[in-house]
This record gives structure tokens, sequence and C-alpha cells, in this order.
């Protein structure tokens, strides 16, 4: 149109490039924007510098995942109540991912579900907010640490 140019789908049914592998590149064609590979990895670039990448272990990310967090985001803001006892119900585990081996550690969804539900996502295939567990154990540690200086005035008291 003079100022863009355009690849635009006009039928039904999905857009696709049959290829083996993909690349999106600048302008000038001297930086990859993004790289897709038939049967492997899935790239994305800032300034020609790989920051995410897709193999069968998962995602490799190359600098900061941030999540949106600002308090112009959020309404109905409280402190986690029970924090303590809700850390002390989850279980950390160590175990083999099935599909490559690879020994891993995290948690179970189905038993984070149980006791944090909005930390967990999907319906046949799970996944964990891990980030988001954070919130829980600063609170938690916050509540341990009233208890403990509680234990110490009363250690003091009884010396005293």
């Amino acid at each position: 149109d003079g100022n863009n140019s355009y690849v635009r789908d006009t039928g039904t049914g999905n857009l696709r490039f049959p290829t083996s592998k993909a690349e999106f590149r600048n302008n000038g064609d001297t930086q990859t924007l993004a790289s897709f590979t038939d049967g492997g990895s899935c790239e994305l670039y800032h300034n020609d510098i790989k920051k995410l990448e897709t193999s069968s272990a998962g995602i490799t990310v190359t600098g900061t995942v941030d999540s949106a967090s600002d308090v112009i985001l959020k309404e109905n803001i409280k402190t986690i109540d029970n924090a303590l006892d809700k850390v002390t119900k989850l279980r950390g585990v160590e175990y083999d991912y099935k599909e490559n081996k690879k020994h891993s550690i995290g948690v179970i969804a189905q038993e984070v579900q149980e006791v944090l539900p909005e930390l967990v996502n999907g319906s046949e295939q799970k996944s964990v907010a891990y980030g988001n567990i954070a919130a829980v154990l600063i609170e938690a540690i916050k509540e341990q640490n009233e208890i403990i200086n509680k234990m110490k005035k009363e250690i003091e008291e009884l010396k005293g």
C-alpha cells in the first residue's frame, strides 16, 4: 500500500508455510528476529541476541523473566493469610521427566492446586506459576519470624 507490505490469508483455514526451517530477519538481512526449525527449536531474538529458545526439555530464557505487577493493574489487594500453614502443606519433590529423563526439582501441580489453586493453570496438563509461590513464601517467612521473636522474648523473660 506504499507504507507497508502484507502477507494476507484471504481463504478459509490456516495460513501455512511448509518448510524445514523458517527465519524472520530484519529489512537489511543483518539480524535474526525469529527462527523456527521443523522438529527442533523455536527461537526469538532481541537485537540479534537469542532471548528465548524452546527444546525438548522446555524453554531457555536469556535475561530476566518479568510479570506485570504494577499496583495500577490490581484491585482487592490484601496480604496472604495463613501463609505458613499453606507452605507447610506443599511438598517439594525431585523427579525425572518422562520425555527426556532429565532430573529436576519442583512441585506437583495437583498437590499445589489443593492448597493454592490460583497458582495452577490448565485442565488436562497442569502447570504451576512458580514465580508466584514467592509471595506465599515471603509471608510465611514473616509469620515464622514473628513466632521466633515471640519465643526469644519468652526465653529472655524466663532468664529474667
